[in-house]
């Protein structure tokens, strides 16, 4: 693979993760935060230590909730007066081990403009403490930015500071918001007023990883949807309870061809045009978005693809294919390094061939190209090339991003597809005649099968991806091996993978058969303990209690010849699950758990309308959008009544405050 320098190579950016603490062993940990005390404190008096329990805990109900952590480790008399949130964190975080590998969360930045008003309405718990937390975040930030340090240690240990008491605010954002819908024994889907110009239909959305904004491309009247002159880019901003249109200042006369958000720096709209990649800022002067370019590919290839890594360093994805000429194809993938708030010039990377597939993963910063045939390929053996780019700190290449290339032999068939686990240790291949392998990926991206006997589906089946799933926290893996039958794999407490449960349901005498048997989609939701199971006409939800087999909880069929086909998906909180079916009457259900962990329905409302795909929620899950043809979309924000009971019964009627 050859190296096109594009800019001026910069220097590899300071981390700015804190750096480990020693964690006290006897004392839990919440969200990869040790609860050791901050540096440079010393030991308290005896006076202090022996003040009395009321005067101590009306002294902690003032404190946020990363300074509960610094107080358990003085004595323990201290420990036992810390207000109990810290542990009942710690433990939720414990009972459920996925939510490190969740997408990166910037929840806290929509605090204030958005979950603040919506707990408040359901009457939380723990709003006092999210919002003492949220006051110790703010705080911090602003000690930050008041800058300069005079030291480089002072610079660090500020930034430590005030990224100990985001990820604060962002847990107990986490577990309010699950809470809350957990406890709903009724939830409401609100529609939300959502300006929009008129016969523009939604092409893609988008909402950023705080949920404040919502980016959304559509076709333009007289256009077709294949036609790329007819998408146009519109963005919406979350404030005071409505969904504004915001101003986008100079846009590209180009349409827009993809769009993404950042994390790393947070409110950062990516969106390409023609060649260019440009980057949107709001002004904080003005209110309106203006744009500047990030980076340019070469005017004859289209971009695909524009990525966002956790790091802040941006993959943009590019190629240019004449079935008429294979000699003119190529491949061009440009990496612009975060250098703080903005980032430096491109470099690209140049190759002939054409992947066919490409997987991903923001948060370990892993991407993987290939499909391509190797030279060694002959007609009777079949040896796929996989191109690996990873980041590595203590590399010396450019930015710290490796690259190496593995190869992957399979007589007579070549690689579809392939999907990292939630945690990218892991690379699940699919290849053309339906069978699947499981690899194991090391911290330099070099693979190693697993043995096992992954179970086939049917070859050539469109939207491959939908047939496999892994749950949260990647140790177990669904695969559907029909829309009959459902294969489960899983890892033991050793790390060795064992072929698990089959989940078949029989097909009876009198079931009407599937249209389209190549139509089916499986998730599981990120305990395992539910399965979401589509197929043409149906959808089902199965749950499985431990020691218990799966049984059926929701079944909802559509009439025959009923359009639009049925639809659902994963909720991001509370291991809810929303359906929409014709039943005869469409209407968009809400299914989740209840505080004894069995599903019921908690939602519903009739509508016309369809989901407008797998990014047309938002990463708090409170807001979904609905879409049709010819239709302006519907915003629905989900809210708990009034009446519904939304206490949390783990938390006592009186805690000593």
């Amino acid at each position: 693979m050859t190296m096109l320098p594009q800019g001026t190579q910069p220097s590899p950016t300071p981390e700015t993760r804190p750096a480990p603490v020693t964690r006290a062993p006897s004392l839990p940990c919440a969200f990869g935060y040790s609860l050791a005390s901050r540096p440079g404190s010393s030991r308290l008096p005896a006076c202090a230590q022996s003040l009395p329990t009321e005067l101590l805990c009306n002294i902690f109900s003032f404190l946020p909730l990363d300074a509960h952590s610094h107080c358990a480790l003085v004595c323990r008399h201290w420990y036992a007066c810390v207000p109990p949130t810290r542990t009942r964190l710690a433990r939720w975080r414990e009972q459920h081990p996925w939510l490190p590998y969740l997408p990166c969360s910037r929840l806290a930045l929509s605090y204030s403009s958005r979950i603040y008003p919506w707990l408040a309405r359901q009457h939380c718990p723990l709003v006092p403490e999210l919002q003492r937390q949220h006051h110790e975040w703010l705080h911090q930030e602003n000690h930050l930015q008041q800058g300069p340090f005079r030291h480089q240690q002072d610079l660090q240990t500020a930034q430590q500071q005030e990224q100990t008491a985001q990820s604060f605010l962002t847990g107990l954002v986490l577990y309010s918001l699950s809470q809350q819908v957990v406890q709903a024994r009724h939830l409401t889907l609100r529609p939300v007023p959502l300006a929009w110009p008129d016969q523009q239909t939604v092409n893609r959305c988008l909402f950023s990883h705080c949920s404040r904004w919502l980016a959304v491309t559509c076709i333009i009247p007289g256009g077709g949807i294949n036609q790329g002159r007819s998408r146009v880019l519109h963005l919406y901003g979350y404030e005071e309870g409505s969904w504004r249109q915001q101003t986008l200042v100079g846009a590209p006369d180009k349409p827009v061809s993809v769009i993404a958000f950042t994390a790393t720096p947070a409110d950062r709209l990516l969106s390409a045009h023609g060649p260019d990649v440009r980057i949107w800022r709001k002004q904080a002067h003005t209110g309106d978005w203006h744009s500047s370019l990030l980076c340019r590919t070469l005017s004859s290839y289209s971009i695909y693809m524009i990525t966002a890594m956790r790091n802040g360093d941006i993959i943009t994805l590019s190629d240019r294919r004449r079935a008429d000429a294979l000699d003119s194809t190529g491949f061009l993938m440009l990496i612009s390094l975060c250098q703080g708030d903005s980032w430096a010039p491109a470099t690209a990377y140049f190759d002939a061939f054409l992947p066919r597939i490409t997987s991903l993963s923001s948060r370990s910063c892993r991407l993987v190209l290939g499909g391509g045939c190797s030279q060694q390929c002959t007609d009777t053996r079949h040896i796929n090339s996989l191109h690996f780019w990873y980041k590595d700190p203590g590399a010396n290449s450019p930015g710290g991003w490796r690259h190496h290339q593995s190869l992957v032999e399979e007589q007579n068939d070549y690689l579809q597809g392939a999907m990292f686990s939630p945690g990218a240790d892991l690379l699940l291949l699919r290849f053309s005649q339906g069978l699947f392998s499981l690899w194991a990926l090391d911290a330099q991206c070099r693979l190693c099968q697993i043995p096992l006997a992954v179970p086939r589906c049917q070859p050539a089946q469109a939207g491959w991806n939908r047939l496999a799933h892994f749950r949260g926290d990647g140790r177990q893996l669904a695969v559907a091996c029909s829309p009959h039958r459902i294969e489960f794999l899983h890892s033991t407490a050793s790390g060795v993978w064992q072929v698990g449960d089959t989940l078949e349901r029989p097909f009876q005498a009198d079931e009407r058969r599937e249209p389209d048997d190549t139509h089916c989609v499986i998730r599981l939701s990120s305990s395992g303990r539910f399965l979401m199971w589509l197929t043409a006409w149906r959808v089902e939800i199965w749950q499985r209690d431990p020691g218990n087999p799966w049984r059926r909880v929701v079944e909802r069929t559509s009439p025959e010849g009923a359009h639009p086909m049925p639809q659902a998906g994963l909720l991001r909180h509370g291991e809810a699950i929303w359906t929409l079916v014709a039943d005869p009457v469409q209407s968009l259900c809400i299914h989740g758990p209840d505080t004894q962990g069995q599903l019921i329905e908690k939602g519903r409302i009739t509508t016309t309308d369809i989901h407008s795909g797998s990014n047309a929620q938002s990463a708090d899950g409170l807001s979904l959008l609905l879409g049709r043809l010819g239709a302006a979309p519907v915003m629905l924000h989900l809210d708990v009544p009034a009446n519904s009971d939304s206490r949390d019964p783990d938390r006592p009627e009186h805690s000593g405050q």
